[in-house]
C-alpha cells in the first residue's frame, strides 16, 4: 500500500485545528481522517 498523498491545503487545514482551535492532536486526526505521526509533522516544524 502506498502512502496517502495530501494537498499542502488540507495540512494547514488540519494544522489549524490544533494551533489556532485547541484540538489535541489526538481529536484532529481522528476527526480528520489523518495519522497523529503525519500530524505531528505538519503541526511541529523540524
Amino acid at each position: 500500500m502506498s502512502p496517502q498523498k495530501f494537498t499542502p491545503e488540507f495540512k494547514h487545514e488540519v494544522a489549524n485545528l490544533v494551533i489556532e482551535q485547541n484540538y489535541t492532536i489526538s481529536q484532529a486526526s481522528t476527526a480528520m481522517g489523518v495519522s497523529k505521526s503525519a500530524l505531528r509533522h505538519w503541526v511541529i516544524p523540524k
